[in-house]
């Protein structure tokens, strides 16, 4: 069998052997292939991963070196696991001893593996020392990590709460402590272990620990509880020690459990942010109340214990699908209102469907208390919810301390502009470098910088893609991703912007890597489909869309758009349609798409008139200095999207064609496949 380990670096063995492999991406590549959810990836994905800035020649080039070399190397030492064929790349994982498994497996099955309970942050022993090898798997490799920690936050918390007497108990605590030194719940119980075991000396350093590191690294204190417990554990006589329960032999290691990172967690409970009420809101502070909603949203994101749902997309009295999909649920409600020159936000939080109340309050707010209600909000919803989070890992969530909410106001006034498509994109450009310049590592306005130069073309007709601007809008995403690679929203521009500049592999990537990210958000869900189509991959889309669609949330019409494209490509004009239908012209270039369904339909009269209303608008519309005829503006539309398929791109200019447009030869359009 073969034998890999991940924590603390990477070590390959096949029957005891020591199998040396020299190429640190091939060895990334395994481990990778072993946490995957499933035990096969595509080669698009690999090269988007390990060779994220290379040229897409040269990286499937590259990947190509690296699976020649390592399945001749375990082939050579009895491997016959390994199978990279022309798409995708396969491990039989049953048959392979993964380190990370064995220690999930354990916990799973109610043990505390000794590693645990030996090292400090063993997530972060999870290949140790290949940070740097590629910032795409720099960012997947951050990710997993934190995966991992989750994991073994869940199967932990199980497990710490159990008879003070029992060895797992105090290994459980102690485990939990080395994962976070902040996690306040595990230090008393550890606290309250030792004591019971007449040990009170090292029940009041495990106390002195968390002081310590609390007050260095976050000039925090413990909460009053464990303050109150150390008072108590110093003032009380000592207790005769408890008899200890012995530990639970080891059980066999599993060599063969998967260690998807996903595996046996519960159900999750969904939290749905409903819409706010802003209606006791000044019209100019609308745009504020609203963005902020969307804040807490994405930082409600980050705890992955809970499906964050964003409340507008749930139609009124909730269909069986969305009952079915999660049947656990907690709703948040705010109403808003202005109180001077400050804000008053009244917040509630109910189980549903039973719409008890949990917990209610109101907070008055301005542009500098905002995160301090976001982490009291947090923090509570966290409470109800039975779950102990910790002053590090809420502090890390609820808004990041060189960012005033001042940054998010000018941030959100640029997003008002481009997310409606206005002209004056210039003044959202200028927005954000000016935040940029007070706060270099505020990943949003990198995003929103990419956004503007991926999407430029789009919002104005007749002004062509550029390879300027291309190449800047690759810059700004990537380094969005380096600044936050746990936003969703970075990779989404990353994906965008890559796709733009034809880096097919490394756009696919970004885009399934934000569905890991963010997987319940339906923004998310539709703009990731339309990317991986564009790069090809329509099946993967399709099936994305259709899972969304099954847990009943209602598309908004630039959804609807999305999916109509995602539908298109696949060759599905019926449904393209009906897509098209819901959307109806919230997209500027919208009618000339559903021109060319029309025209595959057959539905000819139909076509025309689309076509004819796409000229009319984008006529209205038009930014460039040059005439808007017909033909330019053909050249102008079918030059504009990122289809990396040639016969996808034919179809759409087929379609057009069909519906009367006017389209010039192929050497007028740039940029087609």
């Amino acid at each position: 069998m073969l034998s890999i380990v991940a924590l603390g670096g990477f070590d390959l063995a096949m029957a005891g052997k020591r199998i040396e492999l020299r190429s640190k991406k091939a060895q990334a590549l395994l481990v990778y292939l072993l946490l995957n959810p499933l035990p096969s990836d595509t080669r698009e994905r690999l090269c988007g991963l390990l060779w994220s800035e290379f040229p897409e020649d040269k990286a499937r080039a590259s990947l190509r070196q690296v699976l020649h070399g390592l399945r001749e190397t375990l082939e050579a030492n009895g491997f016959a696991g390994f199978a990279p064929d022309r798409d995708v790349v396969r491990l039989e994982r049953q048959a392979v001893a993964f380190d990370v498994a064995t220690t999930l497996d354990r916990l799973d099955r109610g043990e505390v593996p000794a590693v645990l309970t030996a090292m400090y942050e063993p997530h972060e022993a999870l290949l140790a020392g290949f940070d740097g090898l590629d910032p795409g798997f720099d960012v997947w490799l951050a990710i997993h990590r934190r995966l991992l920690r989750e994991r073994m936050d869940r199967a932990l918390l199980a497990l710490v709460d159990g008879d003070l007497g029992d060895e797992r108990t105090i290994a459980a605590a102690t485990a939990l402590v080395n994962i976070d030194a902040t996690n306040e719940h595990a230090c008393r119980q550890l606290m309250k272990a030792r004591a019971a075991r007449g040990e009170l000396a090292a029940a009041l350093k495990v106390y002195k620990q968390l002081w310590d590191h609390l007050a260095d690294e976050y000039d925090e204190e413990p909460s009053p509880e464990t303050q109150a417990l150390a008072v108590r554990l110093k003032s009380a006589p000592p207790p005769a020690p408890l008899a200890s329960t012995p530990a639970a032999p080891p059980a066999e290691l599993v060599d063969t459990a998967p260690a998807n990172l996903r595996m046996k967690a519960p159900p999750q409970c969904a939290v749905v942010v409903a819409p706010f009420d802003t209606r006791g809101v000044n019209p100019q502070s609308a745009y504020l109340v609203t963005g902020l909603r969307q804040e807490l949203i994405s930082k409600l994101v980050r705890f992955r214990e809970w499906a964050i749902i964003d409340g507008q997309h749930v139609p009124a009295g909730p269909p069986a699908a969305f009952q079915t999909r999660w049947p656990q649920q907690i709703w948040i409600d705010a109403f808003v209102m202005q109180a001077g020159s400050q804000l008053k936000i009244n917040i509630s939080v109910r189980e549903h469907p039973a719409a008890s109340l949990i917990w209610s309050d109101s907070f008055r707010f301005n542009l500098d208390s905002w995160f301090d209600i976001e982490r009291e909000v947090l923090a509570r919803i966290a409470t109800t919810m039975n779950l102990h989070i910790s002053t590090a890992r809420l502090l890390n969530s609820s808004g990041a301390p060189d960012v005033s909410l001042a940054i998010y106001d000018r941030w959100l006034r640029g997003q008002t502009i481009i997310m409606n498509w206005k002209p004056e994109r210039d003044k959202a450009r200028g927005i954000y470098q000016a935040i940029l310049k007070d706060s270099p590592n505020f990943s949003p306005a990198y995003s929103s910088l990419a956004q503007l130069e991926s999407m430029e073309h789009l919002a104005l007709p007749g002004v062509f893609r550029s390879a300027e601007r291309e190449a800047a809008g690759l810059e700004h995403s990537r380094q969005a991703v380096r600044c936050d690679p746990f936003d969703s929203r970075a990779h989404l521009a990353l994906g965008w912007a890559s796709a733009m500049n034809r880096q097919f592999d490394q756009a696919y990537a970004a885009f399934t890597m934000a569905l890991e990210l963010n997987e319940n958000d339906p923004w998310t869900i539709n703009s990731a489909a339309l990317g991986c189509a564009y790069c090809g991959d329509v099946d993967y889309a399709i099936a994305t869309v259709r899972k969304a669609l099954t847990w009943g949330l209602k598309p908004t019409a630039f959804h609807s758009a999305y999916q109509g494209a995602v539908r298109f490509m696949a060759g599905d004009y019926a449904g393209a349609l009906s897509a098209y239908e819901q959307a109806g012209d919230i997209i500027g270039d919208l009618a000339a798409w559903k021109a060319a369904t029309l025209a595959h339909l057959g539905r000819g009269e139909e076509a025309r008139l689309a076509i004819s209303h796409f000229v009319e608008q984008t006529r209205a519309r038009w930014a460039s200095t040059e005439l808007a005829t017909e033909s330019r503006l053909a050249a102008w539309f079918l030059h504009a999207f990122p289809i990396k398929e040639r016969h996808v791109w034919e179809s759409l200019r087929e379609g057009v064609v069909g519906a009367g447009l006017a389209v010039p030869a192929e050497a007028e359009i740039p940029r087609h496949p």
